[in-house]
């Protein structure tokens, strides 16, 4: 059975908070993009996201134009900031070479950290309003 990647998402106020397990692959960026109820945000004001990545978090080929698209669509819809903590992602290194080089692209203001209290302060002085109490809820079944 071929391994793919699981995201979970949240929100509230302008603070989106997304973790995820890779590797990301095509199938699994659309399974999540599928999956995901609209999310009853307002994209009209600035916003920020922490994004908490875990295990091998390794973009595949096939994903990253749909990666590098949503992207575009989000920086299009005033994301401020992205913050992506690595602190329990295995293959630090080249997930940050790819977040790197598709994030500069696609003009995303962004910033790696090990720990989230370093990356909400970063988020908090970009005028995201972060809700830390994102960061205790649990989803079902699931995987950090």
């Amino acid at each position: 059975m071929k391994r793919t990647g699981r995201l979970w998402v949240t929100h509230k106020n302008n603070f989106v908070l997304l973790r995820g397990r890779g590797p990301w692959t095509k199938e699994s960026l659309i399974r999540f993009a599928e999956s995901t109820p609209s999310l009853d945000f307002n994209f009209e004001q600035p916003w920020g996201t922490l994004a908490c990545l875990y295990g091998e978090s390794i973009l595949t080929p096939a994903a990253k134009d749909s990666f590098i698209r949503s992207h575009h669509w989000m920086v299009k819809k005033n994301m401020k900031a992205i913050a992506v903590n690595l602190a329990k992602c295995e293959a630090k290194p080249v997930v940050r070479h790819q977040l790197q080089v598709i994030y500069q692209e696609c003009g995303c203001n962004f910033r790696f950290f090990e720990d989230n209290q370093s990356a909400i302060e970063w988020l908090t002085s970009h005028d995201i309003n972060v809700d830390s109490s994102l960061l205790d809820f649990k989803p079902k079944n699931y995987f950090w």
